[in-house]
């Protein structure tokens, strides 16, 4: 009786997950200009839901560790001082770089709104300033 009971638990339980499906979003193994980045040696995990609003310009700023985001919403345009850009479309994610100046740029007409997926050190900033 257990037996039938564990065979049919599998098989509603199955026939409930046979319906997800996964995609691959990014697999990479350098940040979104083909550089490396960096992760902390015992890194805790941060995630933010950051918006920009429309034709914002964000400052100039760095990253020490490793990042990756998902863009939810909007067109962003990403630059580094080197002149290196990225157009970034809803549905499309990056890995942003480490130790490199860059900013981010709204495109679009909409607000942007991106989720992003930090590995940080607990003694250093997520973001720094220029």
């Amino acid at each position: 009786m257990r037996n039938l009971i564990i065979l049919l638990c599998f098989g509603i339980c199955s026939s409930l997950f046979a319906q997800a499906k996964a995609e691959t979003v990014l697999e990479t193994t350098t940040a979104w200009n083909g550089t490396s980045y960096k992760i902390p040696d015992d890194p805790s995990v941060l995630v933010l839901k950051i918006k920009i609003p429309a034709k914002d310009t964000l400052a100039w700023h760095q990253h020490p560790y490793f990042n990756v985001g998902y863009l939810l919403k909007g067109e962003l345009k990403v630059e580094t001082q080197k002149g290196e850009t990225l157009l970034m479309k809803a549905g499309e994610s990056l890995v942003e770089l480490n130790e490199q100046w860059h900013r981010g740029i709204n495109v679009g007409e909409e607000d942007i709104e991106i989720v992003v997926f930090y590995l940080k050190d607990k003694d250093t900033p997520i973001t720094i300033l220029q």
